[in-house]
């Protein structure tokens, strides 16, 4: 009996001396949190962006469902433009209206015009008014007749409806 125990006892130290040479050290220890703790984080990442791609994906699906109903409704409101007959006579009728009171309105500012030089080149008046002479409708149009002459001709007192 006494070399099987002798046997046992060598058998049995040399199985701990084993385990202490296989057993991890503190370093290979700590490398293996570190190397856990990486593996958790790059999960948690895979996660997030897995999440951000269906993100994008339902975002972009919303936008070509928008897309896909705002271009019929663009398509309708020019059908609805095409059909509408009577939006040719509406804008003939508007420039011919225009066309009509165009020479109004370069009265109107030459009346304008030469009542500002009137003013800026005559010496003060008394305050009694001066009636305007038969016929004419308003002091601006009697500025303009007793004138006699284009302001218009000159190109930097034009107005803006002669320019036009």
């Amino acid at each position: 009996g006494k070399g099987t125990s002798e046997g046992e006892v060598r058998a049995k130290s040399r199985l701990e001396l084993l385990a202490r040479l296989n057993a991890p050290s503190p370093r290979q220890k700590a490398a293996e949190g570190a190397a856990q703790h990486l593996q958790d984080a790059v999960d948690v990442c895979r996660s997030s962006v897995s999440e951000c791609q269906q993100t994008v994906v339902d975002l972009r699906n919303d936008v070509f469902i928008r897309f896909a109903e705002l271009r019929q409704e663009l398509f309708a409101r020019i059908t609805d433009v095409r059909h509408d007959t009577n939006l040719g006579s509406r804008v003939s009728e508007i420039a011919s209206h225009l066309k009509g009171i165009m020479p109004k309105v370069v009265e109107h500012e030459k009346a304008i015009r030469v009542l500002r030089n009137s003013w800026a080149t005559s010496p003060p008046v008394s305050p009694s008014p001066q009636l305007p002479p038969a016929g004419f409708s308003s002091p601006a149009a009697t500025d303009v007749q007793t004138a006699g002459g284009s302001p218009a001709t000159d190109a930097a007192a034009s107005t803006f409806a002669e320019r036009v």
